[in-house]
């Protein structure tokens, strides 16, 4: 019982991830965008403007402290919030980046495991999960009818499902 339900689970996850395989590539792309392109949420001189202080450094929050237009708490406040904001901001690109790990290892795994199948169910997977092809446009390009493209997809699933098992044992 246990083990027809583990492969059910395997199946389904499998059969899931080969339909969002090209939702995982684009939010790979997407991710990868972002982390090439970050943008910190905000920056220290931001976060000192918005205080409302007129100046763009730390060093003029300590100038306008001594000249006593604002106490010794505000711009302690001002200074360990732009920390906070500047500690976020890793925190966020550190995250970013773990995501994009996980899905490019999502992806790799599973275009591995599809490579590692017979060359029909290979490339019948392939055509119609990483290319995006139709039965009709699968079958008309491997010269097989379209009965065919969905037994080699079938069993091909199958095949996957097998190889994911023996990572999940």
């Amino acid at each position: 019982m246990s083990q027809v339900y583990e492969k059910k689970y395997t199946f389904e996850y499998v059969a899931q991830m080969l339909k969002d395989y090209k939702e995982l590539k684009r939010k790979a792309l997407q991710l990868k965008f972002e982390i090439d392109n970050y943008i910190p949420a905000a920056t220290d001189e931001d976060m000192i403007d918005a205080m409302n202080f007129n100046t763009s450094s730390v060093s003029g929050v300590n100038s306008i402290l001594h000249s006593g237009q604002v106490s010794d708490k505000t711009a302690n406040i001002a200074i360990s919030y732009a920390e906070k904001v500047d500690e976020f901001n890793v925190k966020h690109k550190k995250e970013l980046e773990s995501d994009l790990h996980h899905v490019n290892v999502k992806m790799l795994r599973l275009e591995y495991y599809i490579s590692l199948l017979d060359e029909k169910h290979s490339k019948v997977l392939s055509m119609l999960y990483i290319e995006g092809l139709t039965y009709v446009k699968t079958a008309e390009k491997n010269r097989i009818s379209t009965a065919a493209v969905r037994k080699l997809r079938a069993t091909g699933i199958h095949k996957l499902v097998d190889m994911f098992e023996t990572i999940v044992k």
